[in-house]
């Protein structure tokens, strides 16, 4: 099991799950009993060149192939946005072929998409502890006694959050890569504490 994020710069709303650039993603996984392995990847290039290589990076380290992986907001957006990529950098596409001659089926990525099972907690802890998002998650007072980092989307300052997720990464690239590895250590244990209580609810009613 893996708990993915993505940090991307969609500059309008139109343009999510249209016209946007994956600036870096993570994942974490449990190790051991108090260890957590993350990984991240950052975009060195904005092109598309620069894009596939991202990609092509975190496919090459996607093994073992997850078989599960959790996430928030994932189902509705990081998920369909990795779909969406895989067929911008498809090489049975002739026209993909023509513009990049070099690229290469991401299998590892592919059967992430195909093969794994999602497990998405947003809407369940939109209705069930009414938050409106992730940033209010960290805060929610049933998590205040896990090790959360709390590293929260900066205040985008007039802008779009995705045009100044492009600055911060043009300016400051590893503070993206802080705040992505942050989220997906947090979701990690988010998911953990409340996969705990739901199994401790439900053995009360067990026979």
């Amino acid at each position: 099991m893996i708990c993915l994020d993505l940090e991307t710069a969609p500059f309008r709303n139109a343009d999510i799950l249209t016209n946007e650039r994956i600036l870096a993603i993570a994942i974490a996984k449990r190790e051991s009993e108090n260890s957590i392995d993350i990984k991240s990847w950052l975009l060195e290039e904005d092109s598309d060149e620069g894009e596939y290589k991202l990609l092509e990076k975190f496919n090459n380290d996607l093994t073992p192939e997850p078989l599960v992986v959790i996430g928030y907001g994932i189902r509705d957006y990081d998920i369909p946005l990795l779909a969406i990529k895989m067929k911008r950098y498809d090489p049975e596409i002739t026209s993909v072929k023509e513009r990049m001659p070099k690229v290469k089926k991401l299998w590892h990525i592919i059967n992430l998409l195909e093969r794994a099972v999602h497990i998405d907690l947003m809407t369940r802890f939109r209705f069930e502890l009414k938050t409106s998002g992730f940033d209010e998650l960290l805060d929610y007072k049933e998590f205040f006694s896990l090790p959360l980092k709390r590293i929260k989307h900066p205040p985008p300052q007039g802008k779009t959050l995705g045009e100044y997720m492009y600055e911060l990464w043009k300016e400051r690239p590893e503070e993206v890569r802080t705040l992505v590895e942050s989220h997906v250590h947090d979701m990690l244990l988010i998911t953990e504490y409340w996969s705990l209580k739901i199994r401790k609810s439900s053995s009360k009613y067990s026979v």
